[in-house]
């Protein structure tokens, strides 16, 4: 992976959950990351430079050169989990080597957050619920992005989103992760009073509800992992006007 202390997002999610195309849809791009009709294509990390027009140089209206270095942050594309057109010796490898690849991102400060993509046809399983507890263990923020909203019912959405935020809210609030059958049941406000919350949540509060094919949710997802961005640009400001050169 590319050695630029640049700020990185990392898209996470089972495979066939749409990553390439929301990534496509982000970028407004039809082709950049590449979707395939077969499940677990993606074995490995891809990365995707953010660079403004002026930083690039252009032939026949295409960008035909840049350098990395200049890049105002990556989109980083993992390889998915769950299913995958491979045997299962390697489904677990790349597993490993994923959550391997994001501690050592976080350890070295520039991965800002990890974007947890579900099937809005689907809801969170117990194999979400299990990468969202090791991201609170692993102390890595994250929030969670439902994809292909266009296929579900309103009030499926709601259900999905309310079951999310639930758990942020138990997270809190101390209330333990509310991962029950998927409608927050687990909480009780009765108990709210008094009780001690962890030190810092690292679930992020905004469930991102989206579409790749009508556009729904697409720009405020763009905003917020631009905020990501600006948010790790003022931090190294504020570092190197404190600190200076020593």
């Amino acid at each position: 992976p590319p050695n630029f202390p640049l700020p990185e997002v990392c898209f996470l999610g089972k495979s066939n959950v749409g990553k390439s195309s929301l990534i496509n849809a982000l970028t407004k791009s039809r082709d950049l990351a590449r979707i395939s009709k077969r499940p677990g294509r993606t074995q490995q990390v891809n990365y995707f430079a953010l660079i403004k027009r002026d930083k690039c140089t252009h032939q026949g209206g295409n960008v035909y050169s840049f350098r990395p270095s200049d890049s105002t942050g990556f989109l980083i594309d993992l390889p998915g989990y769950g299913y995958a057109a491979a045997p299962d010796d390697k489904v677990s490898t790349w597993q490993a080597n994923t959550q391997q690849f994001v501690l050592d991102r976080r350890d070295a400060t520039w991965l800002k957050r990890m974007y947890l993509l579900i099937d809005a046809r689907r809801g969170v399983a117990d194999f979400d619920r299990a990468v969202m507890g090791w991201f609170d263990e692993a102390r890595v923020p994250y929030s969670i992005v439902l994809t292909k909203a266009d296929r579900v019912g309103r009030p499926q959405l709601v259900r999905f989103v309310n079951d999310v935020c639930m758990r942020y809210h138990s997270l809190l609030y101390g209330e333990g992760t509310g991962d029950g059958d998927g409608g927050g049941d687990d909480y009780d406000e009765e108990d709210e009073e008094g009780a001690e919350g962890a030190e810092e949540v690292y679930q992020g509060p905004v469930v991102h509800v989206t579409s790749s094919k009508t556009g729904e949710g697409i720009e405020p997802l763009m905003w917020s992992i631009d905020s990501d961005f600006v948010d790790a640009a003022a931090q190294d400001l504020i570092m190197e006007e404190e600190y200076g050169d020593r």
